[in-house]
């Protein structure tokens, strides 16, 4: 599909499920710059994704339900992991149902670590939700808010470093999650209701001067 920008965007895989692949960044001359919606989703077979250089954004559900899909390959020039937030879509997830029934780019995969480049700014509702072998991942600088979902239910996961920049932890974001402990920020300024509920091996959690709200049942359990 042709972007406004001149750039394509792949929009549906059409093949068997091979165990690696690795995405083309150009198809006759013209750049390919994003991995649309749903593009592989359900890709069973797939265990390998190698993402090339000049991809700039991976949206929605693009590798959802890949549930063989252990290894991810991102590029530097990777800025979005979900889809660009619409500026008109109310806080939070109980006021969207329609939002907040997309996938997440990674939802349900068998990814165990992945490196995430340098230049990511943006991370997508539910982006790695069900990942249940995740077991560690460091967040880069450029992530200000770690929406709704988006580590829930990663049941193995114990440990994460969080970007130095947040300032929002968002409903439901480490919802039963295997965190072991959990050093918040000075930058950020809320962690939302149910943010960090279920997380039953939480056992050390450091907040620090400038946290200005803890939401209802945030630690509950």
């Amino acid at each position: 599909e042709l972007l406004k920008s001149g750039s394509l965007r792949i929009t549906k895989f059409i093949g068997f499920d091979e165990k690696e692949i690795s995405i083309p960044n150009q198809l006759d001359g013209t750049p390919i710059t994003v991995v649309g919606e749903n593009a592989f989703a359900k890709c069973t077979g797939i265990e390998k994704v190698i993402i090339p250089e000049g991809i700039e954004s991976i949206e929605n559900g693009a590798f959802a339900g890949c549930e063989s899909l252990k290894t991810v390959l991102l590029p530097s020039t990777l800025k979005w992991l979900g889809n660009k937030p619409k500026m008109s879509t109310p806080r939070y997830s109980w006021e969207t149902p329609s939002e907040m029934s997309h996938d997440g780019v990674f939802q349900g995969t068998s990814i165990c670590a992945i490196d995430l480049p340098a230049g990511l700014t943006f991370l997508g509702k539910k982006a790695f939700q069900y990942c249940k072998s995740l077991i560690k991942i460091d967040l880069p600088n450029g992530i200000t808010v770690i929406p709704e979902n988006c580590f829930s239910s990663c049941s193995s996961l114990k440990t994460i470093a969080l970007p130095d920049n947040l300032s929002a932890i968002h409903t439901y974001a480490f919802y039963n999650t295997g965190l072991e402990q959990i050093d918040i920020p000075p930058s950020c300024k809320e962690i939302a209701r149910v943010a960090f509920k279920g997380c039953e091996h939480l056992n050390q959690v450091l907040l620090h001067e400038g946290l200005t709200k803890i939401g209802d049942s945030a630690f509950e359990n």
